[in-house]
């Protein structure tokens, strides 16, 4: 009876509490076992690898980007430094040596302009003028070592040069138009006059090519051995078949008027 009574009391006996909601109990079942904690662990870990693989192919990106941005800005000067210069270029000196001669050399890998700021006339030659400030500029590809070479200077009375070079560059490609059609090189010595349009293509990548035919000499006849034709590249490259990465169609304004002199 007097359990009963106890029992409907609500109240338990001292010694009778259950052992599952004891306080001990209670506190072992909050900790973590050894398993588990490993197992935390070995998520924490892969989470790091996971994220610092992650940093480490987005700053290999952001590296090829600022890369790519590189080459495209400094090919962009270049060709914008090379229709500057091509727009002042004279279709030669009359009796000049290695460093003048012919005012544009160029072949399919390389290219040569003889340019002056402010013509100037000798009395009672008016149509032979000299160039008392000739600015030499050479563009030249290096298959070897995949660069773009550029070099600016004056030539005579020991004036400065200015270089740049683009590197991991696929291919470059130079075409001379003579106003009916295009080919792999020009010398203004030997046409008597300068090309109505000069193309650049540049690929950045490089492309996909297929055998091209070798010319022995950049100019035609026995003019072309003026000017400078050991500094630019004669040999035509293997012609790239796929389109290029950057193409520039350079005209120039006196062209079609010496061409017109000449004949």
């Amino acid at each position: 009876m007097i359990w009963k009574c106890v029992a409907k009391s609500g109240d338990t006996p001292s010694g009778l509490e259950d052992s599952a909601t004891s306080p001990a109990a209670r506190g072992r079942r909050k900790a973590f076992t050894l398993v588990e904690v490993l197992l935390a662990l070995a998520l924490l870990v892969g989470l790091i690898g996971a994220l610092w693989v992650f940093l480490g192919n987005l700053q290999l990106s952001q590296r090829a980007v600022a890369d790519e941005v590189e080459r495209q800005v400094a090919a962009t000067r270049i060709l914008d430094c090379l229709e500057q210069q091509l727009a002042q270029s004279i279709a030669g000196v009359p009796g000049g040596g290695a460093e003048t001669g012919a005012g544009v050399t160029g072949s399919a890998l390389g290219l040569r302009i003889l340019a002056r700021g402010v013509p100037i006339v000798v009395q009672g030659s008016p149509d032979q003028p000299l160039g008392g400030d000739l600015v030499g500029t050479t563009l030249a590809f290096d298959e070897g070592s995949s660069t773009m070479m550029f070099e600016q200077r004056t030539i005579g009375g020991g004036g400065s040069s200015v270089s740049a070079r683009v590197g991991s560059v696929g291919a470059m490609r130079l075409r001379y138009f003579d106003g009916s059609t295009w080919s792999e090189a020009f010398d203004s010595a030997a046409r008597g006059g300068l090309p109505p349009a000069v193309e650049v293509s540049i690929w950045f990548n490089k492309p996909e090519t297929e055998e091209g035919a070798l010319q022995p000499s950049v100019g035609t006849g026995e003019a072309g051995e003026s000017g400078t034709a050991g500094e630019v590249p004669a040999a035509l490259p293997n012609v790239p078949t796929v389109p290029a990465d950057r193409v520039r169609i350079i005209s120039i304004p006196d062209a079609a008027a010496l061409s017109e002199k000449a004949a």
